[in-house]
């Protein structure tokens, strides 16, 4: 059995996984390591816990709930996007600091 993949972002219309190129390839390459991957922007999906195996969630300023939620049932969160602000030379110290 393949492990299952949430793939979740706030975004407003799922479509955005498939039109904005960053979802997409991540998208394309975990389905390429021989997961099955859905795509979710609602935070209660998380609470279908045997629906999923691993939550992969982008942004981590909207996604602390859904991976609270995905701990909770003990599954794997793994958090990407928003590593622009881990640049110290076009960031504020703030904002590097809750990034980091």
């Amino acid at each position: 059995m393949k492990n299952r993949v949430f793939f979740y972002s706030s975004v407003k219309n799922k479509e955005l996984f498939h039109i904005q190129r960053f979802y997409h390839i991540d998208i394309e390459l975990i389905k390429n390591l021989g997961f099955s991957v859905y795509e979710s922007n609602k935070i209660f999906d998380f609470f279908y816990f045997w629906k999923y195996d691993i939550a992969f969630i982008y942004f981590y300023k909207y996604g602390l709930f859904p991976a609270i939620i995905s701990r909770l049932f003990f599954k794997k969160v793994y958090f990407t996007g928003g590593v622009d602000n881990l640049e110290k030379s076009s960031t504020s110290q703030k904002k590097y600091f809750i990034q980091k």
